[in-house]
């Protein structure tokens, strides 16, 4: 099935991009610029009699994990007639961790609605251990991609291999890699063959039958734990907080992996992980990188775990880094699944 017959009949499309930071549109000068904006801007132009919608879901600094417990919330939940998946960048730093979180989206979208099309974009520069894993995935599920990535290099020698010409800082594209990326898409999904292959048994090992984000302000808190009044950037999640060295909270889940979703800023501290009662680990609520800005955060807690009923603790620890100006802990929302 081509592009077109998808959409024939049709009188409105929500197109869903999730993905990390370039999905979320950094380095474009306004969001209006950032590639799914364009793309949805340019598909109504090109077909005026179907209403475009776009839904973007990108988080900066994140991988597909995280769009993986995400995706119903933020991305299923608002029906969508497209979706479109870009981490090959931020899960190139994974090597092949990342790629049954990536298998997870598909599959968990297949569930949700077979025939819905999906289409891989791999976007500069992203490595290409990371970019053969998903396109060996998207064979396995019949699934397009657009190696924007290719396009933009064959741009940028061109310029003598200057790619600050195209991006902002080697990575984020300004205005210029954004319509580079459009051009690519607008090109290669109209030429694309949608098909809806559904694998009986996962190519990378691992079924997430039902991933979840908790959020952190539905459960009952503890001593020592409060709700703020302030929300994660550009999501309407609000996080809880605690800073007093030996305050826990416990959740439970079930599943094989569970994860935070939470905020990194100047003040932020470190906790203790158990997992059924085992220790499992440091989260971080603070990195160099605060010292200059606060943003969202996410931490993989556990991978692997044999599927089942599990509880999580998380314990502020007295130890904080050296430059950090407190203890404080911030969560937003516990993943599992």
């Amino acid at each position: 099935m081509k592009f077109n017959e998808f959409l024939s009949g049709k009188s409105e499309c929500r197109l869903a991009f999730l993905g990390g930071s370039i999905t979320e549109g950094a380095g474009a000068s306004v969001p209006g610029k950032r590639y799914s904006s364009l793309f949805t801007e340019m598909m109504n132009k090109r077909i005026p009699e179907i209403k475009f919608t776009e839904i973007n879901a990108g988080v900066g600094g994140t991988p597909s994990a995280l769009g993986l417990f995400r995706l119903k919330s933020e991305v299923l939940d608002k029906n969508p007639d497209v979706l479109f998946v870009e981490f090959a960048v931020n899960d190139s730093g994974y090597g092949d961790q990342m790629f049954k979180y990536m298998e997870g989206i598909v599959r968990t979208t297949r569930r949700w609605k077979s025939d819905l099309p999906i289409v891989f974009l791999f976007t500069y520069p992203a490595n290409d251990y990371t970019v053969k894993g998903q396109i060996k995935l998207a064979e396995a599920y019949k699934i397009p991609y657009v190696n924007m990535s290719e396009d933009l290099k064959v741009k940028i020698n061109y310029y003598g291999g200057n790619d600050r010409f195209f991006t902002q800082d080697g990575c984020h594209p300004n205005d210029k890699g954004y319509d580079s990326y459009v051009d690519s898409m607008m090109r290669d999904v109209f030429n694309a063959d949608f098909e809806f292959a559904f694998p009986e048994k996962p190519v990378f090992g691992t079924d997430f039958i039902n991933p979840v984000l908790i959020p952190a302000e539905t459960l009952t808190l503890p001593e020592g734990w409060l709700l703020s009044n302030r929300t994660l950037w550009m999501n309407p999640l609000r996080y809880i907080c605690a800073d007093k060295p030996g305050t826990s909270i416990t959740f439970e889940f079930e599943g094989t992996a569970c994860g935070l979703y939470g905020r990194i800023e100047k003040d932020g501290g470190k906790a203790d992980i158990t997992i059924d009662g085992k220790p499992c680990g440091v989260s971080c609520f603070w990195d160099k990188y605060a010292l200059g800005f606060d943003r969202n955060s996410f931490s993989l807690l556990a991978d692997g775990l044999e599927y089942g009923k599990h509880t999580v603790t998380l314990t502020v620890k007295a130890e904080k880094d050296e430059q950090s100006e407190g203890h404080v802990i911030r969560i937003a929302a516990f993943l599992a699944g």
